[in-house]
């Protein structure tokens, strides 16, 4: 008997195609928290160099450029219902009310680069945005 991983995966139909904000592997997957303080990763983590520039996902408006504590970070209205996020940032390259297209820079990764996603204000897998979001992974038997 022989088992066989299958992905059932489901191809979204999105209003606005997003590309990775960043070239480089993910280092940490969207892992949403059992509870509203709880932990988890709400979005992705990529294994970035410093210094690496970062761009806008998909055509929006610059909703915050600033810093909150020591950290940088970006964050794009894309629609009503559509935020994303860049944080971790070593430079910003934008200001807020500031219209950008997708591939403009944003910014520079800094020691760590995190992109979120929130669609009206819940969290959300990034990925999802990419086009293919994973439904389902199962074990079955084959033969």
């Amino acid at each position: 008997m022989v088992k066989a991983l299958v992905i059932l995966a489901a191809v979204a139909a999105l209003a606005v195609p997003h590309l990775p904000p960043v070239e480089a592997p993910i280092a940490d997957r969207f892992r949403p928290p059992n509870s509203e303080y709880g932990p988890g990763n709400r979005g992705l983590e990529y294994r970035t160099a410093p210094g690496q520039i970062v761009r806008a996902s998909a055509d929006g408006v610059v909703a915050f450029s600033g810093a909150i504590g020591a950290e940088q970070y970006v964050s794009i209205q894309h629609d009503p219902e559509l935020r994303t996020t860049y944080s971790y940032l070593a430079t910003r390259t934008v200001v807020r009310g500031q219209r950008v297209r997708q591939g403009d820079q944003v910014g520079t990764a800094g020691s760590r680069f995190h992109f979120g996603a929130r669609r009206n204000g819940v969290y959300i897998d990034p990925e999802s945005l990419f086009g293919v979001v994973i439904t389902e992974i199962r074990l079955v038997e084959t033969g």
